[in-house]
């Protein structure tokens, strides 16, 4: 190889390896502090909350791009109890990739209202005294991430997902609310870990209409006035979903026939749930299937760990790579040229 080819091969190689690391590592077009509500927020940006602020519309932030952060910094989101008020809201289908974190909603109709948003994420947040907490609804959201959320004294239902799939919920809290904690419709194929739903009017755990192949593992579901947790009587209506470790109260507050036939599995080897006989403060039976009433007394630990894809602007980075790596490999086959 001549100098002439050399320089050549080198002067490629260098923009392709500048292009690469422009896909692979996005950056926000720019860092917006946000001091106010009823603001319509593009795309691209990061979005930083600072102080407390008060709604003084219908909706205080709609999003209309994609790939975005809102970062509230600990500050307080509060509405006015009013029918129709929404915290946050995203165009239907057309915005994907946003994260809400670090956020206190209160006292709106909807604090968190999504339709057909993938990739979304909603970490370390606190939504209360709203009428609804998280409202995911219509058609196909997918790989969301619903991380370290209380969800707390609402009027309605603490995180209701209709069409949600492949996600993950995990350390979710969901109790005092005025009906269910958890209301999962149509929805297959999540990860529901390290969530309590305790002291709701209506339901703990409520999954139905075709909700399959989801992972329901280490939660509490307890002393909920109407029943802890209900899966519907047609067994077609939910099926194939997996619930291990999990602590579903008193026997008489478990709904359906899942006790006989049941097409979904309540057991992970030789790791059961556990239930109740009598009062919900008195001792504790665990279990394979209702059944048998064996008890299998196992270590409360999680061996499953859940992975779900995260959005990307371009190309994903494997797991073992990062930008020194990448550095690494360029000046190696940089070298290699040049001196071969």
């Amino acid at each position: 190889m001549n100098i002439f080819m050399k320089f050549r091969f080198v002067c490629n190689y260098f923009i392709f390896f500048l292009v690469l690391l422009f896909f692979m590592n996005f950056s926000y077009s720019a860092f917006v502090n946000i001091n106010s509500c009823n603001i319509s927020l593009s795309g691209g940006n990061y979005y930083n909350l600072t102080s407390n602020i008060s709604i003084g519309g219908t909706s205080c932030f709609v999003f209309t791009g994609s790939d975005a952060v809102f970062e509230c910094n600990g500050y307080t989101i509060d509405g006015n109890d009013t029918i129709a008020t929404t915290a946050f809201g995203f165009g239907d289908g057309s915005t994907h990739n946003i994260s809400v974190q670090n956020c206190v909603i209160t006292d709106f109709y909807w604090a968190y209202s999504s339709s057909q948003n993938d990739y979304m994420k909603i970490l370390n947040s606190s939504f209360v005294s709203n009428n609804y907490g998280i409202n995911l609804f219509s058609v196909n959201s997918q790989r969301l991430v619903i991380e370290n959320v209380n969800l707390n004294n609402n009027l309605g239902i603490g995180l209701s997902a209709q069409y949600l799939v492949y996600s993950i919920i995990k350390n979710v809290s969901a109790n005092y609310n005025g009906q269910d904690g958890f209301y999962f419709y149509n929805s297959d194929y999540n990860n529901i870990s390290d969530v309590n739903s305790n002291y709701n009017n209506r339901y703990g755990l409520y999954i139905t209409r075709s909700s399959n192949r989801n992972i329901i593992n280490d939660s509490d579901f307890r002393f909920n006035d109407n029943l802890n947790f209900y899966l519907p009587y047609d067994f077609s209506a939910a099926n194939q979903n997996l619930f291990y470790n999990n602590y579903f109260g008193n026997y008489s507050k478990i709904s359906g026939d899942w006790a006989l036939n049941t097409p979904n599995n309540f057991n992970k080897s030789t790791l059961g749930n556990y239930y109740l006989y009598l009062p919900e403060n008195s001792t504790q039976i665990c279990f394979d299937v209702p059944t048998n009433l064996t008890c299998d007394y196992g270590p409360l630990f999680d061996p499953y760990t859940p992975v779900v894809l995260s959005s990307s602007n371009g190309l994903a980075l494997l797991p073992f790579l990062n930008i020194f790596s990448l550095f690494i490999i360029f000046f190696s086959g940089f070298f290699y040229f040049i001196f071969s």
